[in-house]
C-alpha cells in the first residue's frame, strides 16, 4: 500500500511539531549531513535547533579522508545544535547474532582505531553512553515540562467541562424540551419586564460599567477623571440593552425638545400669506375658524413629520436593545426562534403605532381645548402688549416735558394715530397679530398634549404595556420547533460522551503524574 508512506510521514510530523518533543534525528555518517532530509525536516519545526539531537550512525562506513570533516560536525563546529551530536556504530548484518557485550566490545575497538575519535567526548559516543545520555536528557526534560504539562491538562479538562456545561443538561424527550423552553421564556419575561420598568439588578449595573470601561480602553481614553455621573448607568453614549427605561427617557426628552422648537410654528409672513389664500367673505379684520384651522394644519404637518421620525428612532432602539438582550442571555439553541418571534411581534406593533400616530394627528386636525393655559397665554401676551403701549405713552409724555396739555394731546394723538383705525389694511395687520398670538398660545397647549398622547398611545402602549403578547406568542410555539432545537441530536450526544470520556482520561492521567 503506497499510502503507508504518507501515513508514516503524517504521524512523524504530528510528533515533531509538538514543542515538547525531543527530535532524535538518526542519520548515517556516509551522507552529507548539511543537506540530509531528516535534519531539514527537524529544522523546519525546530528552527532554532533547541530540541533536535542528531544521532550519527555507521561511522565505520566513511572514507578515512572524510573522517576529519565528520569529527568537526560531531564536535558541533559546523551546524550548531544546542543539545549537541551523538555517534554510535551499528551492528552489521553479519553481527546480528552477537551478544550485547560482544557488540559493545567491537564498537569500543572501532573508536580506538583512529586517534581522531578521541576528540569526541566519551559520553557522546558508543551505544552505552548514548543510552545514558538520552536517559538523562529525557529525565531532565520531563522534570522541566511536567509542571507545564499538568497545567495544560488542567486547561484541557476545564475546556472540556465548559463545553459540556454549555451543552446544558441532556434533553431526551418532548416534555423535558418543553420544560426547558418554558424556563428560558419565564426567565426572559422576568428580566425584560423589569428592564422596561426601570428595575435594574446589581449584576446588570456592574456589567454595564465594565462594558463602558472596555469601550474607553478601546477608544484610548484611559483617564479616570470623568465625573461619577458620566460613569453611572445609562449615561454612556452607546445605547444599552440593560438600561432600557433610562434610554427611553432620553429619547422621549429628545422628541419633546424637537417638538418645542418655536420655529416649527409658522411665521407672521406665512400667516399673512395663508390668510389671503383661505380668505372668504369675512369683513376686514376678521378671520374665520376655518382659516385658523387651515393655518394650524401647516404646523401640524411639521409636527407629524417630527413625530414619525422620533417614534421610529425610539421603537428602532427598543428592537435593537431587546434583540441584544435575547442574543446575550438566551440559550443559543433557541435564540434564533425567540428572535424570529420577536421580529414578527415588532412588525405588528409598528403597524399599530403608525395607525395610532395617524389617528392622533387626525384628531388634532380640528383645534379644541379647554385648557386654561391657552387663555392665560393670550391674556398674558395682550397684557404685555398693552403695558408696552402704556410705557410708550409715558415716554411720549416725558419727552414733551409736560410743557402744555395741548402739546401732550398732540403727541398722544400722533402716537395713537386714530386714522389708522379707519384703514382696512391696518385692521388686517391687527388680525394677523391676533391670529399669531392665538396660534402660538394654542400650539403650546396642543404640542404638550400631542407629545404625551403619542408616547402613551404608541411606545408605552404597543411596545411596553403589550409586551405580554410577545410572550403569549412564545408560549404558543409549536412543539416541533422546540423539539428540533432542544432534543439532543445523536451527533451532540456522541460529542458529549467523547468529552466526558476525555475528561475521565485526563483526570486519571493527572492523578498519576
Amino acid at each position: 500500500d503506497r499510502s503507508i508512506i504518507k501515513t508514516i510521514h503524517d504521524i512523524n510530523t504530528k510528533y515533531i511539531k509538538d514543542i515538547r518533543t525531543i527530535i532524535l534525528a538518526v542519520v548515517p555518517a556516509n551522507v552529507d549531513l548539511n543537506n540530509i532530509y531528516v535534519l531539514g525536516e527537524a529544522e523546519r519545526y525546530d528552527p532554532h535547533l533547541e530540541r533536535t539531537v542528531p544521532i550519527v550512525t555507521k561511522p565505520d562506513t566513511i572514507e578515512p579522508d572524510l573522517l576529519p570533516s565528520i569529527i568537526e560536525i560531531l564536535l558541533n563546529k559546523r551546524k550548531y545544535m544546542k543539545l549537541g551530536y551523538l555517534v554510535m556504530r551499528n551492528s552489521s548484518f553479519k553481527d546480528i547474532d552477537l551478544a550485547w557485550e560482544e557488540s559493545k566490545q567491537k564498537e569500543e575497538e572501532f573508536f580506538k582505531s583512529s586517534p581522531l575519535w578521541n576528540k569526541i567526548p566519551e559520553e557522546r559516543k558508543g551505544r552505552v553512553n548514548v543510552k545514558t545520555f538520552l536517559g538523562d536528557l529525557l529525565y531532565t526534560h520531563i522534570r522541566k515540562e511536567l509542571p507545564h504539562l499538568k497545567r495544560d491538562i488542567l486547561d484541557l479538562i476545564d475546556s472540556c467541562e465548559k463545553e459540556i456545561q454549555g451543552m446544558g443538561l441532556p434533553v431526551t424527550s418532548l416534555s423535558s424540551a418543553r420544560i426547558r423552553y418554558n424556563d428560558h421564556i419565564l426567565k426572559l419575561q422576568y428580566t425584560l419586564t423589569a428592564l422596561l420598568s426601570g428595575h435594574y439588578t446589581l449584576e446588570q449595573i456592574t456589567n454595564q460599567r465594565l462594558q463602558d470601561l472596555d469601550r474607553k480602553e478601546e477608544n484610548g481614553d484611559g483617564n479616570d477623571n470623568s465625573s461619577e455621573a458620566a460613569n453611572s448607568p445609562g449615561t454612556t453614549n452607546e445605547p444599552s440593552h440593560y438600561f432600557i427605561r433610562s434610554w427611553l427617557r432620553k429619547l422621549y426628552e429628545k422628541y419633546n425638545k424637537a417638538m418645542y422648537k418655536d420655529q416649527n410654528i409658522i411665521t407672521k409672513d406665512k400667516i399673512r400669506e395663508l390668510i389671503l389664500r383661505y380668505k372668504g367673505n369675512e369683513l376686514p379684520g376678521f378671520v374665520s375658524f376655518n382659516t385658523f384651522t387651515q393655518i394650524y394644519s401647516e404646523t401640524l404637518i411639521q409636527w407629524e413629520a417630527i413625530t414619525r421620525e422620533h417614534i421610529s428612532d425610539i421603537h428602532g432602539y427598543l428592537h435593537k436593545a431587546i434583540c441584544g438582550l435575547i442574543t446575550t442571555t438566551m440559550d443559543p439553541l433557541i435564540s434564533d426562534l425567540i428572535l424570529s418571534e420577536y421580529d414578527q411581534f415588532y412588525k405588528g406593533q409598528v403597524a399599530l403605532i403608525d395607525e395610532a400616530i395617524r389617528d392622533v394627528f387626525d384628531d388634532e386636525s380640528i383645534p379644541f381645548t379647554l385648557n386654561e393655559n391657552y387663555y392665560d397665554t393670550i391674556l398674558s401676551r395682550r397684557k404685555q402688549k398693552v403695558e408696552e403701549q402704556i410705557k410708550q405713552l409715558i415716554r411720549a409724555y416725558q419727552d414733551c416735558n409736560a410743557i402744555s396739555t395741548g402739546e401732550f394731546a398732540r403727541q398722544l394723538t400722533s402716537f395713537a394715530n386714530v386714522e389708522k383705525l379707519k384703514d382696512a389694511n391696518h385692521n388686517e395687520n391687527l388680525a394677523i397679530q391676533d391670529i399669531e398670538e392665538q396660534l402660538l398660545a394654542y400650539c403650546r397647549v396642543a404640542r404638550k398634549r400631542i407629545v404625551d398622547i403619542v408616547l402613551l398611545q404608541t411606545i408605552e402602549r404597543h411596545m411596553i404595556k403589550r409586551i405580554s403578547r410577545f410572550f403569549e406568542k412564545l408560549h404558543s410555539v409549536e412543539d416541533s420547533a422546540i423539539s428540533s432545537r432542544l432534543i439532543e441530536l445523536p451527533a451532540k450526544k456522541t460529542r458529549r460522551q467523547k468529552l466526558q470520556s476525555k475528561v475521565e482520561v485526563l483526570q486519571k492521567s493527572l492523578s498519576e503524574l
